[in-house]
């Protein structure tokens, strides 16, 4: 809401919301991007938290599954990026409804690199590590109820992990690439069409990129019945039948 409200208001409905007003970029620009690289990190952890999970060895379960590294992934997570980001307050200034960057070195790095790393390249390695990792543990079982169950642990997975790591290829591959084309065009002049498209473009780039914020409960709601009847206890306050 932070990152789609104001685009919608200023952009659709031309309501001005930054007036030139350069601390409401710096917190904009800040809270906005800290709070998406955690949407985009925090599945990556629940990814190696199933890897780990899956684990014959009961001592790696204990110590990475424990209450106390789970909430220092999460607190660790949000301070990291709260640092990383600091540079967003540090450079961020406003010009009627832009915010931009005072530092042209600040805006190389992150363009170039930090957004492809963080926005695509990074998580759609993890998650496909862990998510061949889960497919090996789950195949070393030698017990056969065992695995059956794994069986069904592996489709669920495979069902949940593989939609998940497209939406992210999706919504990160393009809005890495519109980011790295726009910081390459600053200094270029752009006819009236060519603005247009551009515009289009950006607009149907943003569009799949908020996808990955609710991307991941709809793709847990459609591809999980075990999900799907925990949903329902909470609604209607009913005891999850599981297939």
């Amino acid at each position: 809401m932070q990152t789609l409200l104001p685009r919608i208001l200023t952009e659709g409905f031309g309501i001005p919301l930054v007036k030139s007003n350069s601390n409401y970029c710096k917190a904009h620009n800040y809270i906005a991007s800290v709070v998406t690289l955690c949407s985009i990190f925090y599945p990556c952890w629940t990814s190696f938290d199933q890897y780990v999970n899956t684990s014959r060895n009961a001592a790696t379960r204990k110590q990475w599954t424990s209450k106390w590294f789970v909430n220092s992934a999460i607190f660790g997570t949000l301070l990291f990026w709260l640092i990383i980001q600091l540079p967003n307050v540090i450079f961020s200034y406003a010009i009627d409804e832009s915010c931009l960057s005072r530092s042209i070195i600040s805006t190389y790095i992150y363009s170039y690199a930090v957004t492809p790393l963080t926005y695509s390249i990074v998580p759609t390695i993890a998650i496909s590590y862990f998510s061949i990792g889960i497919a090996r543990n789950l195949r070393q079982s030698r017990i056969v109820s065992i695995i059956q169950v794994n069986k069904y642990l592996a489709r669920q997975i495979r069902r949940t992990l593989i939609p998940q790591l497209i939406l992210l290829l999706v919504s990160g591959i393009p809005y890495s690439l519109q980011t790295i084309y726009t910081v390459a065009t600053l200094s270029i002049k752009k006819d009236p069409l060519r603005a247009a498209v551009e515009n289009l473009a950006v607009t149907i780039v943003r569009f799949l990129f908020y996808l990955n914020y609710v991307g991941s409960f709809y793709i847990y709601i459609l591809m999980s019945s075990k999900i799907r009847c925990e949903l329902k206890k909470i609604f209607f306050r009913q005891s999850p039948i599981y297939p």
